[in-house]
């Protein structure tokens, strides 16, 4: 991580000529880590319309290391400091190597802001950015935990661990089991259970968009006219192209590049008993309902998770 952080500090960012810089002009696509993200933003983004901002509350972006990372906030925070950055980010007026690395327009009037930061701030982000549309991407959590695994990526839960107010507050019911967790595998299913469970509570219906990313392989039709839907957004024939290319991320592996099954090839490499694992996990938090051992969601249960 070392030298990746160097490679950006080294590396000047691009020329990006903004028109009218403003928070009502973005999209936020939210996700876990390895959910999908970087993928649906390529859909989104498949005429070049947006300026891409890949991932601005990395700890690598100084400016807004004023975040903890994968921080916690609810909307009762008016803390300033953090307004005026959020608002900062969500305009588009931040220029940054790591934020622009995958961006290929230089005349801006809009943009679109992928994050796997801020799911524990989502309900935050829509109370003081109401214009905002929030995309929310959801992917089963032994992909999600599957994918970290063959990467070597070292779990976050850490992250969590040191923010009182949530482990006080959200978590407390399950704090005791949350501080016990061992092993990579089983801090990453928990990470992925507290950021979705948050963002799905913390939210109500009808303030984000709720999307799957296997509903989105399978059913690319239906699922891209719901999100364009709730987006307001046009689109032609040339998005299903999109679906098909990979990520600037896919590994060498990944289905979309040798051609295998995009949806529950995790299964040739989480074991039954770390299946039966993550689902005794997600089960704590309920989460199970939505995810099982098929690798396709319910997504009624996931609505009837989020907020009234």
């Amino acid at each position: 991580m070392q030298s990746l952080s160097k490679r950006f500090r080294d590396t000047p960012t691009r020329i990006i000529v903004d028109y009218i810089p403003s928070c009502r002009r973005s999209i936020l696509l939210a996700g876990t880590v390895r959910s999908g993200t970087t993928w649906t933003s390529n859909v989104i983004n498949y005429r070049n319309e947006y300026r891409y901002m890949f991932e601005p509350f990395h700890p690598d972006v100084e400016r807004c290391r004023i975040f903890r990372p994968r921080q916690y906030l609810t909307p009762e925070n008016r803390d300033a400091a953090l307004l005026a950055q959020a608002r900062a980010v969500f305009s588009g007026r931040i220029r940054h190597a790591r934020v622009d690395q995958f961006n290929k327009r230089v005349f801006a009037s809009k943009q679109l802001i992928k994050v796997i930061h801020a799911n524990l701030m989502l309900s935050w982000v829509h109370a003081h950015f109401p214009a905002m549309p929030i995309v929310l991407l959801v992917r089963h959590p032994c992909a999600v935990a599957s994918s970290l695994l063959k990467l070597g990526w070292d779990p976050a839960l850490k992250y969590l661990l040191c923010q009182e107010t949530l482990l006080n507050g959200e978590l407390r019911p399950w704090r005791k089991q949350i501080e016990a967790a061992r092993g990579v595998f089983e801090e990453h299913v928990f990470l992925w259970c507290i950021e979705t469970y948050v963002a799905l509570k913390k939210v109500r219906r009808g303030e984000v968009h709720l999307a799957f990313y296997e509903n989105l392989c399978q059913h690319p039709e239906e699922q891209i006219a719901q999100m364009f839907g709730f987006l307001a957004k046009p689109y032609d024939d040339r998005v299903l192209a999109s679906v098909r290319q990979p990520s600037p991320l896919s590994r060498a592996d990944s289905p979309i590049i040798t051609g295998g099954t995009l949806v529950g090839s995790w299964r040739a490499s989480i074991s039954a008993p770390l299946l039966r694992q993550a689902m005794e996990t997600a089960g704590l938090f309920g989460l199970d309902r939505i995810y099982g051992s098929d690798p396709l969601p319910d997504a009624e249960a996931a609505f009837t998770m989020m907020g009234s």
